[in-house]
């Protein structure tokens, strides 16, 4: 299907971009300033996986760097 025949709705935004899929033909679409990805649905799913995973792992680091060296001698 051609782009141009898509019909697309928003699916959430914010004020870095908006996510939007199409109603036809199922290709979800990740709108940032100056780029648009278009994804099929399982491929848009399993990048999701892997951001949410990035972020609970830089979210962990984040709270391990921030531990007060105190407190951080007195877990064993």
């Amino acid at each position: 299907m051609k782009h141009q025949d898509c019909h697309c709705a928003q699916l959430a935004s914010s004020e870095l971009g908006h996510v939007a899929a199409c109603q036809h033909c199922g290709q979800v679409q990740l709108n940032l300033p100056y780029l648009t990805l278009r994804f099929q649905a399982d491929e848009f799913r399993t990048l999701s996986a892997m951001l949410h995973q990035a972020q609970r792992r830089i979210d962990a680091a984040a709270r391990n760097t921030a531990m007060p060296a105190a407190a951080a001698g007195t877990l064993h």
